[in-house]
């Protein structure tokens, strides 16, 4: 602690510069004489100060100015000692004031100012700023832009139509300079008209992502999740809709069946609390909370994150940490207002753990010391009871202990051995505390973690690093897909990715050297030693970061290697050196960096270590540089000081930049069109209604249209991923309503079920399939045939085949971009999973005849599948990825009844055949289009790669290319046709957004009774193609 505090003065304004522009007639410094010193000029060890400071540099420092500077001593005489120890003579320098004219009050006053509260300061810096660019989502100031850019463009096409009229033959490019110079005549005159247009249009983009009390949505999707839970804490004390067997239950997910709230539900007692305290004095409503809690845990974050960089580097190594991790954009994008979740929780809870852990070896006395040690540990069974992923940050400080005691031990012993002295294996002192803080901490950590969660929660410190590995396994026990492989926040990276995100190449350098700082001792009298071993470490760093740039296991192998070094070198010399920053430090770096190559989501893990390695790194350089000027140049520290400052700073202006575009630039997910159609739901659903669609929007479903889901972002690992992404992709209306009523009825338990009896997976499947579209009668006949007894089969139907509820089907435009992903698993090959389970490990010649006996392949197939099993990526081979191509776009209707559409798309509508142009580089397969019956596909050529749907809009036409796969899919005929000849979907709501993004909510009709007919299809195609008899039609109902 005592360190620490000599520390606060690292950065010091010197103003005896301009007093000495004040001291008229005096003597030359170099003549004056010195002072007598005074106890209130003496440096903080006690010593008065010395009457003549010049000193020659190769002169010892004096005791003060070692405590001031107390970083790493390297010897650069090679350099005139360019970073050696700090100047000797800066307290003298301070006591120049006393003699000021006239200056001595306001320079004193400054300098007191200062060092009174500069700490308080340099913290409040980051955590403004930072606090700045998160609340920019509230104003949504990105609409400023779009609406210029939406004004500015409108009169700049009105402007080139007036000019094409005008002068019809100029080549574009004049065009283009007419334009703009008429744009800029105009942009003066009716600057006010313009500004004004443009004020009202922001305005009114806006107002649509606020509700009807003007205050902003919840930026993205996950905080709608916690304020339903955090809603249910204020209302029934804890986070459940019910309780069952005393415990919280969540009626709203995987609906009908429901489950038990997950344990990690700190977050929404926090935000339920704290609306409750808030509504004590105010009438804020509870969405304001969850807006606004990100702001308030990422503010306090940057408070350890200082104090661990201090710890090292000063206070303006605590500055630079804070600083960074405050507007770091993989923090701040995930921490911004609206967009609440434990992502801050994720930089709060391990910093501050780390802190209190690190600070209790730094204690003065035992009781502080098991104190801090109790508080990591609470801190601990907190963050257990905020995130399932806690254990990490357990894991490293546990690794840290091992890690001190095992080379303490060691040391202790072979150097014993050495000095010809009795080894032994008794702890020495320090070590003690190494083993009592970490045991305090283990089982601190243990107490609470099973006060606030569960015996389950803790034991994952030895279970989830396994579980993080496997996560992202396709099939292995199971031939059901693994959803989290397509997950973006879970998708992997590439190494330059990461180290890109991070903030680039020299970022990334720094803070490496910042943490290998920290495996160097302060107090080193081996300058030169340390000068070497840091400079070959930086060589060896940027030679690993050239090399082994795309092999992440020799790069961080390479990054480990100058730590090892640097402990064999302590350790064959005896140095007294505390390595347990330096290997906490290492260990998260590394770990994280090697986690966040494996899942992008994980950078963020990542970004405190970083924060912390460039924060030592620059409060490192910063006193060595300055000490130097100081103390070889004699400059005064009134100037250098602030300039090494400013220079440092420019280090982060790019990640400052780069976090105030990122700010400025985003946009609410929520909307008004998408809240119109969920509260539609809500209002005019019955109680017992289920909501249906793929997962993303599922907590947007449950708050808004307060109606359960079949499944959502936190229960996508179950069945449904298959079963919803067939109901998109198949082509059978009667299967796609099979399937809704059937995970209407039981979700998963009905294929739960039916494989308890069977207990064969791939027979499970087969069996649901076929019985998802028979009425129970025949299900039953199916089900008998198969082997199960009459009680048995009514256990299954029951969740199968019941009198099934409501239920609100709802596709939308974002559904488009993520066809890959639902038509995927939609199309999940079982038999091909349970093939790749079964042979995956087998060598050849057992794999082969597996494949042949069990599965009926022939020799040349299962010779062939075997040879794609060992060299595809598993996902890839069991099932493909049909997406849609483009969005809906205009066609130009031609002469002679065609229609020339997008990709060089030739579509006649007299026998709806269609070509694609030679430049396009596809052929036709098929086409859809419209008749006033319904929504019929043409085969074109059998060897086409793409498919076209036609689509009546207006008065024209539009066409949407996708994968063949897609063509007759209930997507392609719910969204684009608008459900047109369909019978089990009525549309129910119809919202489209001010950026013309369409939602569609469907509501079931179990009857089939009427089909849907769209108007508006059937004047564009009722005399041509139905006149027409050479076609062939494939009709889809």
């Amino acid at each position: 602690m005592a360190k620490s505090r000599d520390n606060d003065e690292d950065i010091e304004f010197d103003f005896s510069p301009i007093t000495k522009y004040f001291k008229r007639g005096k003597k030359p410094e170099a003549d004056k004489p010195a002072p007598k010193p005074s106890a209130k000029h003496e440096p903080e060890n006690g010593r008065p100060a010395k009457a003549h400071p010049e000193k020659k540099p190769s002169e010892k420092k004096t005791k003060a100015a070692e405590k001031d500077d107390e970083e790493i001593s390297f010897d650069f005489s090679k350099v005139k000692n360019f970073l050696k120890g700090g100047p000797q003579d800066e307290k003298n320098s301070d006591d120049e004031i006393e003699f000021s004219l006239g200056l001595k009050s306001s320079a004193a006053q400054a300098g007191n100012f200062f060092k009174t509260y500069g700490i308080l300061l340099l913290i409040l810096i980051p955590i403004i700023a930072g606090s700045y660019l998160r609340l920019q989502t509230d104003s949504l100031p990105v609409t400023d832009q779009i609406a210029t850019d939406n004004v500015v463009g409108n009169i700049k096409a009105n402007i080139r139509l007036e000019v094409d009229a005008q002068y019809p033959n100029l080549p574009d490019q004049n065009k283009n300079a007419l334009v703009n110079e008429e744009f800029s005549r105009v942009s003066q005159s009716a600057k006010s008209q313009i500004d004004s247009q443009i004020g009202q249009t922001s305005a009114y983009l806006k107002s649509q992502f606020k509700d009807d009390n003007g205050l902003t949505y919840l930026i993205t999707i996950d905080p709608y999740y916690w304020i339903r839970h955090a809603r249910n804490v204020v209302d029934n004390g804890h986070p459940g809709d019910e309780l069952r067997e005393g415990r919280p239950y969540d009626t709203h997910m995987l609906a009908p069946i429901g489950r038990f709230v997950p344990e990690d539900m700190l977050y929404a007692y926090v935000l339920g609390y704290s609306y409750k305290a808030a509504s004590a004095f105010s009438n804020i409503p509870l969405e304001r909370v969850v807006f606004f809690m990100p702001v308030i845990i990422a503010a306090l974050s940057l408070i350890p994150a200082f104090f661990i960089a201090r710890k090292f580097a000063g206070n303006v190594g605590g500055f630079f940490a804070a600083l960074l991790l405050a507007v770091h954009q993989a923090f701040l994008s995930r921490s911004m207002a609206g967009i609440s979740d434990t992502d801050s929780f994720n930089i709060f809870f391990p910093l501050m753990i780390t802190w209190l852990f690190l600070e209790a070896f730094e204690a003065e006395s035992t009781l502080k010391r098991v104190l801090l040690a109790v508080l990591a540990g609470l801190f601990t069974g907190l963050y257990s009871k905020g995130w399932v992923g806690w254990w990490y940050i357990f894991d490293f400080i546990l690794a840290t202990v091992i890690f001190a005691f095992l080379y303490q031990m060691a040391s202790s012993y072979y150097h014993a051995r050495r000095k010809n002295t009795k080894a032994s294996l008794a702890i020495p002192g320090e070590t003690y505390w190494i083993i009592a803080i970490g045991g305090i901490f283990f089982a601190s950590a243990l107490i609470f973690t099973l006060l606030f969660s569960s015996y389950n929660a803790f034991s994952s410190f030895y279970t989830g690093p396994a579980g993080f590995l496997a996560i992202k396994e396709v099939a292995g026990d199971t031939i059901w897909p693994n959803v989290f492989t397509t997950v973006a926040e879970q998708s992997g990276s590439s190494l330059p990715q990461v180290i890109a995100s991070l903030g680039g190449n020299f970022l990334f350098l720094v803070s490496v050297l910042g943490i290998l700082l920290t495996a160097i001792r302060k107090d080193s009298q081996d300058t030169k030693s340390e000068f070497w071993f840091f400079v070959i470490s930086l060589v060896w760093l940027i030679l690993i970061a050239l090399v082994f740039k795309n092999s992440l296991y020799y790069f961080i192998a390479g990054l480990i290697l100058p730590f090892l070094a640097k402990i064999v070198m302590a350790f064959r010399k005896d140095y007294d050196v505390d390595f347990k920053f330096a290997i906490i430090m290492i260990i998260w770096f590394m770990a994280t960096l090697f986690a966040s190559v494996k899942g992008v989501r994980f950078i963020l893990l990542l970004v405190p270590a970083f924060a912390i390695g460039f924060g030592i790194f620059t409060g490192v350089m910063y006193t060595r540089i300055s000490g130097w000027l100081a103390g070889e140049l004699k400059t005064s520290s009134f100037w250098s000081k602030p300039i090494i400052f400013a220079l440092l700073m420019l280090m982060i202006i790019a990640p400052i930049n780069s976090g105030y575009t990122l700010a400025r630039q985003r946009t609410s997910d929520m909307n008004d069109a998408w809240y119109a159609a969920l509260q539609s739901i809500d209002q005019k659903a019955g109680g017992n209604a289920i909501i249906n669609s793929w997962w993303d929007f599922g907590h947007w479903f449950k708050y808004i249209g307060n109606r359960p889901v079949t499944f959502d972002g936190t229960s996508q690992s179950y069945t449904p991923v298959h079963w919803i992404g067939r109901t998109l992709v198949t082509g059978d209306e009667n299967e796609a309503a099979g399937i809704l009523r059937m995970l209407d009825c039981g979700n998963y338990k009905g294929t739960a079920e039916l494989n308890s009896y069977l207990n064969d997976d791939l027979k499970t499947v087969q069996v649901m399939k076929k019985i998802i579209g028979m009425d129970r009668q025949s299900a039953k006949a199916e089900l008998d045939k198969n082997g199960l007894d009459d009680a048995q089969a009514e256990n299954v139907l029951q969740f199968t085949h019941c009198t099934p509820p409501e239920d609100y089907f709802i596709t939308s435009e974002d559904m488009v971009g993520k066809s890959k992903v639902w038509a995927h698993f939609g199309l999940w090959d079982f038999k091909k999973a349970a093939m790749y389970n079964d042979v995956k490990a087998m060598p050849g010649e057992t794999a082969i005849n597996t494949l042949q006996e069990k599965y009926g392949l022939d020799a040349g197939t299962a010779d062939q599948y075997y040879y794609e099993i060992q060299t595809t990526e598993p996902n890839d081979w069991i099932s493909e990825w049909p997406t849609y191509y483009s969005s809906a776009t205009p066609c130009i209707e031609q002469e002679q009844n065609t229609l020339l559409c997008q990709g060089g798309l030739t579509v006649n509508l007299t026998d709806f055949t269609a070509s694609a142009s030679p430049q396009a580089g596809f052929k036709v397969k098929s086409i859809a289009y419209a008749l006033q019956t319904g929504v019929y596909t043409k085969i074109i050529d059998n060897a086409g790669t793409i498919s076209a749907a036609i689509i009546p809009r207006d008065d024209g036409y539009e066409s949407v290319l996708m994968d063949p796969a897609l063509i007759d899919s209930m997507f392609t005929r719910l969204f684009f046709f608008r459900g047109h000849g369909l019978k089990y979907f009525d549309q129910f709501e119809y919202q489209r957004t001010v950026f013309g993004e369409e939602v569609y909510v469907w509501r079931v009709d179990w009857e089939g009774r009427d089909r849907n007919v769209m108007q508006e299809f059937a004047p564009k195609t009722a005399g041509r193609a139905q006149e027409s008899g050479n076609i062939t039609e494939s009709s889809n109902n």
